[in-house]
C-alpha cells in the first residue's frame, strides 16, 4: 500500500512539474514608412537545453505569421526550464525530399513553389516609401540552400522567450541596398535569398 502511494505521488509530482514553453516573435516596426503587408516564415526542429543538457524537443514545423500566429506554445514540454535552444529557420532538405506535406506544410498555405524549387522558407511583402518589395526566400539544393540553424542563449533559466523584431533599421538598410527602379523582387532560389535568410537568422540570435 505504501509503495503504491509513493508511486502515485511520484507520478503526480512529475506530471505537475511539466511546464509549457512560450516562444514569441515580434513583427512590429517603428519606421512609419515601412508598410508590412505579409510576413511569415517556417520554424521547426526545436531542441531545448539546460546547462548543456537536452531537456526537450519539438520536431514539427510551424508557420509563424504576422497578426495570425506570433507565438508558439509547447504544452508540458519540459520540467526544468531552459537556458538555450536551437531550431531550424526554414524547411530543411530532408523534409523537402519527403514531398508535399500536410498541416502547416500544406501547399494551401501559399508557401510552396513547385516540387523542384520546394517550400518558401520566408515570405515578406510590403512597401517602403511607396517602393514595393516581395521577398520570397527559399531553396533547398546546393548552392541555394536557404534554411538556417538558429541558436539562442538566454541570460537565465526560463520558460518563455521573446524575439526582437528583425523589421528594424537594419532591415530597411538592406532593403535600400537591394532596391531597383521597380522595387525589390526575389521570387526564386538564388544567392540573394540565401543571404537574406542568413541575415534574418543572425537577427533572431541577437537579444
Amino acid at each position: 500500500m505504501r509503495l503504491g502511494c509513493f508511486i502515485l505521488m511520484w507520478f503526480w509530482g512529475n506530471l505537475k512539474a511539466q511546464h509549457d514553453i512560450h516562444l514569441k516573435w515580434n513583427f512590429h516596426s517603428t519606421d512609419p514608412y515601412l508598410n508590412i503587408e505579409v510576413c511569415k516564415f517556417y520554424v521547426g526542429n526545436f531542441v531545448f537545453y539546460n546547462h548543456g543538457i537536452e531537456v526537450g524537443r519539438a520536431e514539427d514545423y510551424f508557420l509563424m505569421e504576422r497578426l495570425k500566429r506570433e507565438e508558439l506554445v509547447f504544452h508540458e514540454c519540459i520540467n526544468t526550464g531552459f537556458d538555450a535552444f536551437e531550431f531550424q529557420l526554414g524547411v530543411d532538405s530532408i523534409t523537402h525530399e519527403r514531398g508535399v506535406m500536410m498541416g502547416d506544410l500544406d501547399p494551401v498555405q501559399n508557401m510552396y513553389w513547385t516540387w523542384q524549387a520546394g517550400y518558401i522558407d520566408a515570405k515578406i511583402e510590403g512597401k517602403w516609401k511607396e517602393h514595393p518589395f516581395q521577398l520570397h526566400l527559399g531553396g533547398y539544393q546546393h548552392p541555394y540552400r536557404a534554411d538556417q540553424k538558429v541558436r539562442v542563449s538566454c541570460s537565465k533559466v526560463q520558460y518563455e522567450y521573446q524575439f526582437d523584431s528583425f523589421l528594424d533599421i537594419g532591415f530597411i538598410q538592406r532593403l535600400n541596398e537591394a532596391m531597383g527602379d521597380n522595387g525589390c523582387l526575389i521570387m526564386s532560389p538564388r544567392t540573394e535569398a540565401v543571404e537574406w535568410m542568413q541575415w534574418i537568422a543572425n537577427k533572431m540570435m541577437e537579444h
